[in-house]
């Protein structure tokens, strides 16, 4: 376990609870085929997340396999599956690429108020 690994669940936690919150608001404001495209895109960010979480830990800790090639390639592999992802939703036109953007973003919001609440607590 890294002395970082409470934030970094706090952060997944955060993430799906904005990701629930973005696919309600979508469905609610705009209809299925939104709320569909945020929730894939937000999937794709939460396990993209965690596998980059688990490719780093792996490598530099304690008892973990220092294999910097399969690191690279887990990373260009992940970004590929998410553009290959998003070009498939494109090419369907019924999904909307800007709710999948939109669900992608949904870490970087999460670590946001992740920051935002670590400071305030001090």
């Amino acid at each position: 376990m890294t002395s970082n690994s409470s934030y970094l669940k706090d952060i997944e936690k955060n993430a799906l609870i904005i990701l629930a919150a973005f696919v309600t608001a979508g469905f609610l404001l705009y209809g299925f085929w939104i709320a569909l495209s945020v929730l894939i895109g937000g999937l794709l960010a939460v396990v993209n997340f965690r596998l980059m979480k688990s490719g780093i830990d792996r490598m530099l800790y304690p008892g973990g396999k220092k294999r910097d090639g399969l690191l690279l390639f887990g990373f260009i592999g992940r970004l590929l599956l998410i553009l290959l992802c998003l070009f498939a939703m494109i090419q369907t036109e019924k999904f909307n690429l800007m709710g999948a953007l939109a669900g992608l973003a949904i870490i970087v919001v999460a670590g946001m108020f992740e920051a935002f609440r670590h400071l305030w607590r001090r």
